[in-house]
């Protein structure tokens, strides 16, 4: 009896399958905490359609073969940073409930990759429940809001959907977004994804940067005085404020010829850890950064401590034992 020919494409051909190696733990409560969740909250996409090759033995890869160098998290990180300061200014997650995963994902109708940024809930579950939807609303519109004009939009924005709060923590991160990144081109197109949606889409480029804002407000900041530069090419008082940030307050050299601002005492406060009142005058610069100038001081002790006592002693004696010198000659 004759053999049958078996056709050598059909006999390797192998049914396709996804394999994953070493899966990272996104989901499910934290060990020994049944109330605790982690899931995805929204997924951003860079279609940066990189060729990648994979090489394997079986189930297990042996190589990857892509141009690496031309890989990039930038933009990725641009859009995330935003989206995760809106929704903490928002009040409605904290930083510690927010955690990133990146991966690199096949497109099926060309089989190039793209870079993939999650953004994922680790907290409470009924913290979750409550929150989630509102969470993606804010990160949607915060996106939209980075585009000025309407043909980079995605859609309008949809504020009436927000709360006071959560409109202001918008405008407010897309604001600060703009005076340091305004007018980016997005390298390659972005989108947002949530639960398997389309929710908002990236290309051109972001708005302009927001004009300089130099008006002059008064604003008053607590903490204490960490020491002072004075320099013809600066001069700063260093202070810390409540928060634990540092700051620089400018004066000019007239502020010192003047004694609107007192050195000595300055260093006196600084060697007490006084809590103090600050006066200033705030700006931003072309950048958002604020910008404050001196204009009084007011601190919870205002005795002086007992090294400038001594000081106003034995500045005192000098100027009197001069004063009998001059007599006597």
């Amino acid at each position: 009896m004759k053999a049958k020919k078996t056709n050598p494409v059909a006999a390797t051909k192998m049914e396709t399958a996804r394999h994953i190696i070493n899966p990272p733990s996104v989901a499910g409560p934290a060990k020994g905490d049944s109330k605790r969740s982690c899931i995805p909250l929204l997924e951003l996409t860079h279609y940066q359609e990189l060729e990648l090759v994979i090489e394997t033995n079986g189930k297990e890869v042996e190589k990857l073969i892509a141009a690496f160098d031309l890989l990039s998290w930038d933009d990725l990180n641009l859009a995330q940073t935003a989206v995760q300061k809106a929704i903490v200014r928002a009040d409605l997650f904290f930083d510690s409930d927010l955690r990133t995963q990146l991966s690199i994902d096949r497109q099926a109708h060309n089989g190039k990759w793209n870079l993939i940024l999650t953004l994922l809930l680790d907290c409470p579950a009924k913290k979750i429940e409550k929150n989630l939807k509102r969470a993606q609303q804010v990160g949607s519109e915060v996106l939209n809001a980075l585009h000025a004009n309407l043909k980079n939009r995605t859609k309008s924005l949809n504020f009436s959907a927000l709360t006071t709060s959560e409109e202001d923590a918008v405008r407010e991160v897309a604001k600060e977004t703009l005076r340091q990144f305004g007018g980016h081109v997005w390298k390659k197109p972005l989108k947002m994804v949530i639960e398997d949606k389309v929710a908002v889409e990236l290309g051109t480029k972001m708005a302009s940067k927001p004009p300089p804002d130099y008006v002059k407000k008064r604003e008053t900041l607590e903490g204490t005085c960490r020491g002072f530069v004075n320099d013809h090419k600066q001069r700063a008082l260093l202070f810390s404020i409540d928060e634990g940030s540092c700051v620089e307050i400018g004066f000019t050299g007239d502020d010192v010829l003047k004694r609107i601002i007192d050195l000595v005492n300055i260093a006196a406060l600084n060697r007490r850890g006084a809590f103090c009142k600050v006066v200033t005058k705030k700006t931003t610069d072309n950048r958002g950064k604020s910008v404050y100038e001196f204009v009084s001081i007011e601190a919870d002790d205002p005795k002086p401590d007992l090294f400038t006592e001594c000081s106003e002693v034995i500045k005192n004696s000098d100027t009197a034992t001069s004063a009998t010198h001059s007599n006597e000659s």
